[in-house]
């Protein structure tokens, strides 16, 4: 979960040792701790040019992130419901 855009192999935009900013989108026993990058760009494909951007506006990108997520999620509250 890199980003928006194709990213071929980590390796095309991280490097061993880099620092970075993530949002943790799973925990499970199973598979561990998935963790994204993507959830941050405020433009599609922003990891792959300008990875600084993206942890500059990691803030604002999270924010727009939960609210999708929220919105996502209402929304399969409702189809639940109409099915019931």
């Amino acid at each position: 979960m890199i980003s928006k855009k194709r990213v071929e192999t980590v390796a095309d935009v991280f490097s061993v040792g880099d620092e970075l900013k993530a949002v943790v989108v799973s925990v499970s026993g199973r598979t561990g701790i998935q963790v994204s990058t993507k959830a941050l760009e405020l433009v599609p494909g922003q990891m792959k040019t300008d990875k600084q951007a993206v942890f500059a506006n990691a803030t604002e990108g999270l924010a727009q992130y939960l609210v999708s997520k929220k919105e996502i999620m209402e929304q399969r509250r409702q189809a639940l419901s109409r099915l019931q």
